[in-house]
């Protein structure tokens, strides 16, 4: 007979609101808590687990002020973009390299915000975006309708497509018994 051993971990965010005081500082033992996991609403029977006691931090934020952003947080910036022109039927695959990179964090090319992936803090792989019309666009991020770089943006260079590739005969190779 086998047995088989499970375990589980379940991570709950608790807010101790409970007699709430105008300045932080409820009682420690106002703030001790019991997860009981049960079959029934009723914790009478049919409990499967009862955890240990649990203190619960009062983190009241009266009496705080608003945070502030700080200044020396750093915001994401383009350093450079490869490769930095592709064709205007876009697709192309393209690493936007630069600094202070996080997950979410969103390009735009032009006015097109594009699907990016998050490499490393330094690094997002994009695909670029069709255009209508070859030129230059402005590359900048966004995260939460928040823009980056607008001041200072990456640039790509959307060229004409080879639409005369796709008129060229193809030529086929193999050998025809007769």
């Amino acid at each position: 007979m086998a047995v088989l051993k499970l375990r589980f971990f379940l991570k709950f965010f608790l807010k101790c609101n409970q007699n709430c005081l105008k300045t932080a500082g409820n009682p420690r033992d106002m703030r001790r808590f019991q997860v009981v996991l049960s079959t029934t609403v009723n914790v009478d029977g049919h409990v499967l687990a009862v955890s240990d006691n649990m203190f619960v931090h009062n983190n009241s934020k009266h009496g705080r002020r608003a945070r502030r952003l700080d200044p020396s947080e750093a915001t994401p910036c383009i350093k450079a973009i490869s490769p930095s022109e592709g064709w205007t039927t876009g697709g192309a695959m393209v690493i936007i390299i630069g600094d202070n990179f996080f997950d979410g964090l969103q390009v735009v090319f032009g006015t097109m915000l594009v699907w990016s992936e998050l490499i490393t803090p330094h690094a997002i792989r994009v695909q670029t975006p069709p255009r209508h019309i070859p030129g230059v666009v402005e590359v900048t991020l966004s995260y939460k309708s928040k823009q980056f770089c607008k001041g200072a943006p990456g640039r790509f260079i959307y060229t004409a497509s080879c639409w005369w590739k796709a008129t060229l005969p193809v030529v086929t190779c193999g050998h025809v018994r007769r």
